[in-house]
């Protein structure tokens, strides 16, 4: 009968900070709890980037993990975890209604009939404008898309309409 293993997981984030964790596999054929043990090492290193405090805006962290069992070294391998930006804050931080139930619409955002408010900026990144039905706070989301620079996120921005722009 096969045996759970044990491994551990070396985690290193990019521009510091590291960390180690421990992972068992239940019983069954090496391959299948190597690849469930990277499978759990990609979760946990998910769960301690997001841990962390990378700002209301969000972040694209990259980071690596080893994995080790009973003296063997598995590859270095990369993974890139997408820090989704804190909205609520951010709305917060505009000055936003904190008592407003936002209900966003792209109706009357400009762009083309088939897309309101959607703007190519080039490459595959685009930009979705949205305004509160209620208190017209204007949110501003980039999607950088796979044509990216490393570091590069997608963003989300808000802010209160000018005297011209309020409904």
């Amino acid at each position: 009968m096969r045996e759970e293993r044990q491994y551990t997981v070396l985690m290193e984030a990019e521009g510091g900070g590291e960390e180690t964790a421990e992972i068992t596999v239940p019983p069954g054929e090496a391959d299948e709890q190597d690849e469930e043990a990277r499978r759990q090492a990609v979760q946990i290193v998910k769960d301690w980037i997001m841990d962390g405090d990378w700002g209301d805006e969000g972040a694209s962290v990259l980071a690596w993990y080893t994995l080790e069992d009973e003296g063997r070294t598995f590859p270095r391998t990369r993974v890139t975890v997408e820090v989704p930006a804190n909205e609520e804050a951010l709305m917060r931080q505009a000055g936003a209604d904190p008592d407003c139930d936002h209900e966003f619409t792209a109706d009357g955002e400009g762009g083309c009939d088939e897309n309101p408010g959607v703007w190519a900026l080039g490459g595959t990144t685009f930009s979705f404008r949205s305004r509160c039905k209620h208190c017209g706070l204007v949110r501003t989301k980039v999607s950088v898309g796979s044509q990216r620079n490393p570091g590069e996120h997608d963003t989300v921005t808000f802010e209160l309409p000018s005297e011209d722009e309020t409904r």
